[in-house]
């Protein structure tokens, strides 16, 4: 069946590709690449510092409030925040006169929505936020644990300058004891990032 020539044909083939495959396993080059060392400078701005300003509603009473907060931002719609706010009571026409009350709050929050646009002509790095966690409320030579809960609006006016607006409540017993206490506040702030 198989005729000289084909027989042939087809052992030089088979020897051919032998050949090949061996000159082709000699030849292989490996490559040896050199990294440069490279020192990156990357500033993350993860941390914020800023203060507060605005009006509480605590038991009864109206005051002045003013305070500090540090906050951590980990991730990019993520953030947890520490503060600490003092208030100055207003008098409300009693005859007795009015303590001062000192707010810490330790929250976490989320960011809700980022880059919100203020008209069709004008946007910024902006987000709306809610936020929920802890506190202690000093008042009246006692302390009182809390419970606090929130949301606002934060807009950055440069790369490390950001202004806030914010509503927050912190619910806690009631001074008499007969009850749970909701103190609103109000707060505008200025933060900075670093």
């Amino acid at each position: 069946m198989f005729t000289r020539s084909g027989l042939l044909a087809c052992s030089l083939f088979f020897a051919s590709t032998t050949v090949f495959a061996a000159d082709n396993t000699a030849s292989v080059i490996e490559p040896v690449i050199q990294r440069d060392a490279v020192e990156l400078d990357i500033r993350s701005r993860d941390f914020e510092v800023g203060i507060v300003g605005g009006l509480i509603d605590a038991d009864g009473w109206n005051g002045v409030a003013a305070g500090v907060r540090l906050a951590y931002h980990f991730h990019n719609n993520w953030f947890t925040e520490a503060s600490l706010v003092l208030t100055k009571g207003i008098d409300n026409n009693d005859s007795e006169p009015v303590e001062d009350m000192t707010v810490t709050n330790l929250v976490v929050g989320y960011s809700l929505y980022q880059n919100t646009y203020l008209s069709s002509d004008f946007r910024a790095q902006s987000s709306i936020y809610v936020l929920g966690g802890a506190g202690l409320i000093s008042f009246e030579g006692s302390n009182l644990n809390s419970f606090v809960a929130g949301a606002g609006y934060r807009m950055m006016l440069s790369d490390n300058v950001s202004v806030r607006a914010e509503v927050r409540s912190n619910v806690h017993s009631s001074l008499g004891g007969d009850g749970w206490s909701l103190d609103p506040q109000a707060t505008l702030g200025l933060g900075y990032y670093f």
